[in-house]
């Protein structure tokens, strides 16, 4: 099951967004090797967690812990790329729209699945961001991903890169920043990884994250 968590819920969901953090640092810090600043030891949650952050968390069937999660801000307000990252983007800058959402934290969790369950929540993961972007009226996400998973990633979605890879010594790989497209060819691209077309959030997502203006390209059942 994937949550999506907001402002407006955030209490309901307490529990998980602690386990998310406590996640997040063992991946990111402890297994990936990243230095991130200001944060507390074994607890992800820095200045870009807020009350604007929407988070799309897929828990464990059986045991309800976060295996995957990724975080949404908009990038009208202060954002990773635009605060730490913006000599990534060097191409054309860092964008900025309504309707154009940063993601990052993007984590998945091995060693709380088997292999199968593994294969399955990365592929249903991807379809959920997708989903979870076109319903809202997200046009496009920006984001900075290790290059070797941007070169996965653009085999699903439309992507233009920002900058050239970055090297960053203290995990020893090239990053590179990108924005891409969330339109029915990106919801195509996932859906074909995950070898089904079934609706994630069969029922839509919360109609106060839908932006203004938008149409929604999915068909909710």
């Amino acid at each position: 099951m994937v949550q999506i968590i907001t402002r407006a819920n955030r209490d309901q969901h307490a529990s998980l967004l602690e386990d998310m953090y406590r996640h997040r640092y063992r991946i990111l810090v402890e297994q990936m090797g990243w230095n991130i600043p200001g944060i507390e030891p074994g607890y992800d949650y820095d200045a870009f967690d807020t009350d604007r952050t929407i988070y799309l968390i897929e828990t464990h069937p059986h045991t309800g812990k976060a295996t995957a999660s990724i975080r949404f801000n908009p990038t009208t307000a202060p954002h990773l790329m635009s605060e730490v990252f913006a000599n990534q983007c060097e191409f054309q800058g860092v964008p900025v729209a309504d309707d154009i959402w940063e993601v990052s934290r993007m984590v998945y969790d091995s060693d709380r699945m088997g292999g199968e369950l593994f294969r399955r929540t990365r592929g249903l993961f991807l379809v959920a961001i997708t989903e979870f972007a076109i319903q809202s009226g997200i046009r496009a996400i920006s984001w900075v991903v290790r290059k070797s998973h941007y070169a996965t990633l653009i085999q699903f979605w439309p992507t233009t890169p920002l900058g050239l890879p970055k090297y960053f010594a203290e995990d020893d790989a090239e990053y590179i920043s990108a924005v891409s497209q969330m339109n029915e060819a990106a919801l195509a691209g996932v859906r074909r990884r995950r070898g089904d077309d079934a609706l994630v959030f069969p029922y839509g997502i919360p109609s106060d994250l839908i932006l203004p203006g938008t149409t929604p390209l999915l068909r909710a059942g």
